[in-house]
């Protein structure tokens, strides 16, 4: 198995297993607004024009998994980093996985084929409520 299709699946298995957590824990309070922000690294010689369209596939169908507010894609246009970064706003916790449930239902052959992105990450972020 790939060292990127390790990374996607150990994602979704810890944003499961928090989701158990934080769901119980947000059960007592009112129920913050979340923010995933996944950052996509191309991989070196990899065309900007085509990771620009296959990461905007990958915002479609995290949009048409209904699971999601809004789901942006913005690319990095100053400093050192060049990345794209997808910021997606779930309707509740439990909605984090979805998108990436969708994508894999989509594209059944995701992780069985070669990527070309040469970094993943993803920071899921509670709001901090305040009167």
């Amino acid at each position: 198995m790939r060292p990127f299709s390790l990374i996607i699946i150990g994602s979704l298995v810890l944003v499961t297993a928090g989701g158990v957590a934080g769901f119980a824990a947000a059960q007592s309070q009112q129920e913050p607004n979340y923010l995933v922000i996944s950052t996509y690294d191309p991989a070196p010689g990899r065309s900007w024009n085509d990771a620009t369209e296959e990461m905007s596939e990958v915002v479609r169908l995290h949009r048409a998994s209904g699971a999601y507010k809004s789901v942006r894609l913005f690319e990095h246009n100053w400093g050192p980093e060049s990345a794209f970064y997808m910021v997606a706003e779930p309707n509740d916790w439990a909605s984090i996985p979805l998108g990436f449930q969708a994508e894999l239902q989509a594209q059944p052959d995701l992780l069985d084929r070669p990527d070309n992105w040469s970094g993943h990450s993803d920071n899921i972020l509670s709001e901090i409520l305040v009167n």
